[in-house]
Formats: C-alpha cells, sequence, structure tokens
C-alpha cells in the first residue's frame, strides 16, 4: 500500500504536467485553425508548464503529427483574423450543399481533407475550443453567430488541404419522423449502435484523445425504424414558419436552439442502456468530435440565412440577452476575436436548397401547399399541442439537462408551438399520431451510389501515415496569422480543469 501511495504521488505531477502539455500542444494548433491565440488550460500542479506554442510543440507528447504550417506574425483587435480574411466578397464563392446531393468527387474529396484535419490535430483542437466556451456558444442571442463561426473555422481548416471543398449540411427535417432510417448513416455518417464505435464508412473507428481516449459513439440503432427510441425531429413546414413567422430575432435563436438540441440527443443517447455512457454527440461541450455536429450545425446556420434573406427581417437584425447581459452588434465573440457584425454575414458562402426547387425569395425548397384549414386558431393550437406534446416534452427535457433556464425554455416552446400551428392552418404539416413520438412511415431521402475512399484509421494510424499511402497527396496547408489572447471562462458542467481554455 505504501509503495502504491509513493509511487501515485509522484506520477500526479507527471500526470498534471502532460495534460498541461497535450493541453498547450492542442492551443497552437486551436491558434492556427482559428487564427488567434489561445492560451493553455493550467492543470493542477502544472503551474511550471510552458503555454507558448513554440514551448508546447517541443514539450508534448502528441499523438497527432505538429502542425506543418509555421508560426507568423500577431495582428491585435477584432475582426476575425485569418478566419474572416478567407470569407470576404473577393473569396471564391462556397456553396454548402445538402449531404444528400454532392456528387461522388465532391464527397471523396471531403472525407481526404477530413482525414487531413483529423490527422494535424485540428479537429480535436475546435472540439476543445468548444468545450472551452460552452457559456459563449449557448443559451443565448450569440448561439447563431458564434457557430457561424466555428462552422467556418472547420471549413476552412478543410480548404487549406482542398480548397474546393465546402462544408455540407444534413436536413434532418426531411427525415423529421424517421432519423434513425436516414440514408446519411449507412453512406456517409456511418452505421450507429448504442454505445459502440462507427461501425461502417469513412468515419468508421474514428477515435479521439479528448477528455479522454475514445472511439466516437453514439445513441441509437441506424436503419432500424425505431432506432431512435421514437424520437422525432422537427419538420419542414414547422421550421419554414419558424423562418419565415413574426418574431424577433431573440425569440427565434431561442426557438432554434431548443430544436437543435433533439438531434444532439438523439444522435447521442436516444437509446441507451441504464447507466451506459451517452455517446459524443449528446454530451454538448464534446459533441464537435462527431462529424455529424458539422452538418447538423450547417444545417442550423442555413435555417439563419433563409431567415436573413427572407425578406420580412432586417438581415442585421440582432438582440436579446446572452449570460444575463443584453446584447449588441458590437460584442466580440471568444475565442474568434470577430464581433457579431462580423458574422451577420458571410459573403463567401451560399447555401443551395436540398435537391433544387428555390423559393426565389428565402432560397427554401417550395413546398406542395394543401388547403388551408378552416379553424380557429386557438382550435388549431389545442390540436398541434395535442399531436406534439411528446416532442415539446423531449425538446424541454434536453434544453433543461444541458443548462437552459425555465424562462428560456417556456419561451421556445411557446414560439415552436406558434410556427407549428401556423404551418397546420396552412395546410402544410400534417400531425403525427401518439403525441409527435411515432415514426409514421415517411420517403426517405435516397443518397447517391458514393465510392468513398477507404474507413477512417485510428488518431495513431493517421498520425505516422505518410503521404504516399492516403488516398490523395498531403498538401501543405496555408499559414494563418495568431490575434490577441483571450482567457478562459468556466462553462456549462463545470469540468473547467479538464477542457483547454480560449
Amino acid at each position: 500500500m505504501a509503495l502504491g501511495g509513493r509511487t501515485a504521488w509522484r506520477a500526479a505531477p507527471v500526470a498534471a504536467a502532460a495534460a498541461a502539455a497535450a493541453a498547450a500542444a492542442a492551443a497552437a494548433i486551436a491558434a492556427s485553425v482559428l487564427g488567434v491565440a489561445v492560451a493553455a488550460a493550467a492543470a493542477p500542479g502544472a503551474s511550471t508548464v510552458a503555454a507558448t506554442a513554440s514551448a508546447a510543440a517541443a514539450a508534448a507528447p502528441h499523438s497527432h503529427p505538429p502542425p506543418p504550417w509555421p508560426p507568423v506574425a500577431r495582428q491585435a483587435g477584432p475582426g476575425g483574423g485569418a478566419l474572416l480574411r478567407a470569407c470576404t466578397a473577393t473569396s471564391p464563392v462556397r456553396t454548402r450543399k445538402e449531404v444528400r446531393d454532392l456528387t461522388a468527387a465532391e464527397a471523396a474529396a471531403l472525407v481526404a481533407a477530413w482525414r487531413w484535419v483529423i490527422a494535424d490535430g485540428s479537429a480535436e483542437a475546435l472540439v476543445r475550443v468548444h468545450d472551452a466556451t460552452t457559456d459563449d456558444a449557448h443559451w443565448g442571442a450569440q448561439f447563431l453567430p458564434w457557430h457561424r463561426a466555428f462552422v467556418l473555422a472547420m471549413e476552412n481548416a478543410l480548404r487549406r488541404y482542398d480548397p474546393t471543398v465546402t462544408l455540407p449540411y444534413w436536413d434532418w427535417s426531411r427525415d423529421a419522423r424517421a432519423p434513425a432510417l436516414s440514408s446519411v448513416w449507412p453512406t456517409f455518417l456511418g452505421h450507429s449502435r448504442p454505445s459502440e464505435c462507427i461501425r461502417s464508412g469513412p468515419f468508421r473507428n474514428l477515435r479521439a484523445s479528448f477528455p479522454r481516449p475514445h472511439c466516437i459513439r453514439r445513441g441509437f440503432t441506424s436503419g432500424a425504424r425505431w432506432g431512435m427510441n421514437g424520437i422525432t425531429f422537427e419538420e419542414a413546414p414547422t421550421l419554414d414558419a419558424l423562418v419565415a413567422g413574426p418574431a424577433d430575432y431573440f425569440s427565434f435563436v431561442e426557438a432554434l436552439e431548443v430544436a437543435h438540441g433533439v438531434p444532439h440527443d438523439a444522435i447521442g443517447a436516444a437509446d441507451l442502456a441504464p447507466q451506459a455512457a451517452p455517446g459524443d454527440m449528446a454530451d454538448l461541450r464534446v459533441s464537435p468530435g462527431d462529424p455529424a455536429f458539422y452538418l447538423h450545425h450547417a444545417f442550423v446556420d442555413k435555417l439563419w440565412a433563409d431567415r436573413q434573406a427572407g425578406g420580412r427581417h432586417p438581415p442585421a437584425e440582432y438582440s436579446g440577452w446572452h449570460s444575463g447581459r443584453l446584447v449588441s452588434t458590437r460584442d466580440v465573440l471568444r475565442p474568434f476575436n470577430a464581433r457579431v457584425s462580423d458574422l451577420l454575414r458571410l459573403p463567401c458562402v451560399r447555401y443551395a436548397p436540398p435537391g433544387g426547387g428555390a423559393d426565389a425569395a428565402s432560397g427554401r425548397p417550395r413546398r406542395g401547399r394543401h388547403t388551408r384549414l378552416r379553424v380557429s386558431r386557438a382550435a388549431a393550437g389545442r390540436a398541434v399541442a395535442a399531436a406534439r406534446a411528446r416532442r415539446d416534452k423531449q425538446e424541454a427535457d434536453w434544453a433543461r439537462q444541458a443548462g437552459a433556464t425555465p424562462d428560456s425554455i417556456v419561451r421556445a416552446r411557446e414560439a415552436l408551438l406558434a410556427a407549428a400551428t401556423t404551418a397546420y392552418m396552412n395546410g402544410d404539416l400534417e400531425l403525427e399520431e401518439g403525441g409527435g413520438g411515432t415514426p409514421t412511415p415517411t420517403p426517405v431521402a435516397a443518397m447517391p451510389a458514393w465510392t468513398l475512399p477507404s474507413p477512417m484509421p485510428s488518431a495513431s494510424e493517421l498520425a505516422t501515415e505518410t503521404p504516399s499511402a492516403s488516398p490523395t497527396p498531403r498538401p501543405t496547408p496555408s499559414p494563418t496569422p495568431t490575434l490577441t489572447p483571450v482567457v478562459r471562462r468556466g462553462g456549462l458542467g463545470g469540468r473547467g480543469a479538464a477542457a483547454m481554455p480560449t
């Protein structure tokens, strides 16, 4: 016992120093990905570990290769640095497609670039950033502009290896009543079973080392009608009505954040055994570890872009609260060092409607209209509330567990109910039986017959892979500048010491 105690006593500072060095190495990579200087976390007993990028690169026992781009000069002041300089009015236009509309060549190029972003540590660095800045990113007005910047950071990282690549979005509203049957699982994101590694596709057996070594896991069974345990998502007519409706920005963002939580929860924890750990997508902090995160959030961003282009609301509308304070477009978003006003429009990004047939005003696809119901709004609201009772509870439960305030949840539920009622009265929404939880058969969008690269190697295999062994030669990414450092705040869940600070 004494020997074990002495060993543990001696190992503690070593482990703390290694953890700090690993965090510092990730900070150096994150600085290159985001175009900002990212400070390293201070682990207990590791205050003497250097946190600079140069020291991290030399000291860290990383499993990924060091970033192959050189450090460059710093730039002070808001403006987003390299993050936004890569997306100006003169930049090549990036047309983000629905994932099922990608050509085989586009899908293969995306996967090849994604492999290198995993290999060089950028993907994990972004997970650490999301973990460290959860409070900045969630439960308030900043949810949409913050994640717009985050998705852009991932897309920029991919384009450093292949400048033709853009992130696709997954319009999960097309699969809303039977999301486990969606064709995105077997053909791109990979088959899933509860508490297991990804079973197929280019991300099969994808592994991560943060917050601990593990394979990316999910919490549902793909390809099974009840694979998500009866959980359904918000349907397209409801989202259309929310996007085009009269609600102000703050009501819109609260409702959209609550609605977006159900796919997070369903993918990560829909059908877990008792006491089983949830998958990555269900853990709000580290959810970017699952590639599904980026396709999901690109769709959320598209909904905001549709609202901005719809003509009913000013494109630069921004209002409400975040972290207990009134917001302003002059607010600076950590860790991007960009003002909200910088993210209200991305000049280089366009969204293609799924499958074509866009509405000229908003870019949303046209939908066949049914006969408008001749009922009072009160009667329609009661019918809609009864039909979506289960989904309403799922959304509220997830939001409550993830840290939303009771008042915010109430307002979001009211906005979603109002949007669904409008869609129902317009004849666009057919009510589900069983309180919004029975996955009635609906046409499931098909995927093209792609021939993608081989399944994803482990992180250690990627770290030792040579360019000649990869599907495409490894290009040299472009360097990015760094900006002013930012300081970490504690976030949702209280896992401060383990997270990478910003």
